[in-house]
């Protein structure tokens, strides 16, 4: 295709068009797939979830609760920090005027 004889009007058709055509096979491809992978889980008698999970390495289950505070803030005991993260400003301030972080442990 000779495209140094289109107009501008012209190749910005022909890339939408492009573009529209590569969005439509790419749609078409991945609805394939899906309806490959489901047949094939089908016949092995795993549900599609499980399937994906083992093409992903299903993950170990993670702790997904709070952690319980670790410290308390010395003068209102509504503020805590558990010691996990970026330590928050009263803290660093407790501890760099020289106090220790056991003072600040919730016993």
């Amino acid at each position: 295709m000779d495209l140094t004889s289109l107009t501008i009007e012209e190749l910005e058709q022909l890339k939408k068009d492009i573009d529209h055509e590569f969005e439509r096979r790419r749609r078409e491809a991945r609805a394939q797939f899906k309806a490959r992978v489901t047949q094939l889980a089908k016949e092995m008698g795993i549900s599609l979830d499980e399937a994906l999970g083992l093409l992903k390495g299903e993950k170990k289950e993670r702790d997904s609760g709070k952690k319980p505070p670790k410290y308390r803030h010395p003068e209102n005991p509504n503020i805590t920090w558990n010691g996990h993260g970026r330590a928050p400003k009263w803290f660093t301030e407790w501890t760099n005027s020289g106090r220790s972080a056991e003072e600040l442990e919730i016993k």
